[in-house]
């Protein structure tokens, strides 16, 4: 993506190195069930 829109190639460890150093960005992994989840009313 970034080279289509920039026209730059960067090695894809270079980018995750930027984005989280630079822009303070880090990778999330989504969580298995959500917090508001309702045990009971699922059960009903």
């Amino acid at each position: 993506m970034i080279e289509r829109r920039f026209q730059v190639h960067f090695h894809p460890e270079h980018v995750r190195k930027i984005l989280r150093r630079r822009l303070k960005w880090s990778s999330q992994k989504p969580q298995l069930k959500a917090k508001q989840r309702d045990e009971e009313a699922i059960a009903r």
